[in-house]
């Protein structure tokens, strides 16, 4: 199932939102503003706006999975 979501994120053009984040990842749209919050997840604000680098996400995840290949 993550090596999917890998896959999605690495496929993504551009900066993604939060909502695009947490409907990739299955979360809801708080919890994600959660992770960023605790500096849990790779993100960078553009003015008030959280963006998200997919391909940085999906490191982050493959990185946290427990038997990575």
């Amino acid at each position: 199932m993550p090596d999917d979501i890998i896959t999605k994120l690495r496929a993504l053009r551009g900066l993604a939102s939060a909502r695009t984040i947490a409907a990739l990842l299955d979360l809801k749209v708080s919890t994600v503003y959660k992770l960023v919050r605790l500096h849990q997840i790779p993100s960078f604000r553009i003015g008030y706006a959280v963006r998200f680098d997919p391909v940085a996400v999906a490191a982050w995840l493959h990185a946290r999975q427990i038997n990575p290949e």
